[in-house]
């Protein structure tokens, strides 16, 4: 039996956007306009994927930290596949329609979609970590990002540089709060359609 998955990620309009994230309507809208975020015009009306509410909220929380929200971007960016990892581990925020798929072969698809990276020549890769660091270097002022699977694991990274200013975001309780704040309703959606080959 071979197995075809479609991954649908569920849509937010920018009202929608701006209850998950605390990101306004109008904020979307200067954004957009000062070039921070590409614009997403279709007709006249926006929509956010689940990477975009994502990025979103990060750009939010560092924002509203004191960090110049033209310097989130990368932040953002490196959220999206920890904070998708943990969507995944959340009763609820999977849909799966379609061919019944034998329980162990589904729980594979779902660790390796959720949480696994791949390398380049397609072979399994390592955590994409759980923590998002970001920091400011006091000297230079610069916004450093790294991700850690472990609190623990930020220790020689700490002892190797100079931050005036750092946060670290839990990407689990991110994704949590995200899917929380959509209604509890499946965020992602995976079409499961069975052929005999």
């Amino acid at each position: 039996m071979r197995y075809t998955v479609r991954n649908i990620e569920r849509e937010f309009t920018p009202a929608e956007a701006a209850e998950i994230t605390g990101v306004s309507t109008a904020l979307q809208r200067d954004w957009r306009r000062r070039g921070i975020l590409a614009e997403k015009v279709e007709g006249k009306w926006t929509r956010w994927t689940l990477k975009d509410v994502i990025g979103l909220a990060v750009m939010k929380r560092l924002s509203d930290a004191g960090i110049d929200v033209s310097k989130t971007l990368d932040a953002a960016a490196m959220a999206v596949l920890p904070t998708f990892g943990c969507i995944y581990a959340i009763d609820g925020a999977i849909e799966i329609t379609g061919a019944k798929v034998p329980d162990k072969l589904l729980t594979a698809m779902l660790y390796a979609d959720g949480i696994q990276t791949r390398n380049s020549d397609g072979s399994p890769g390592r955590e994409p970590g759980h923590y998002l660091f970001i920091g400011r270097d006091f000297v230079s002022e610069a916004v450093q990002t790294a991700r850690f699977s472990s609190l623990a694991g930020m220790d020689d990274f700490l002892t190797e540089r100079t931050f005036g200013l750092f946060l670290v975001l839990d990407c689990e309780t991110l994704g949590l709060e995200i899917f929380y704040r959509a209604g509890g309703k499946p965020l992602i959606r995976k079409e499961i359609e069975a052929s005999h080959e």
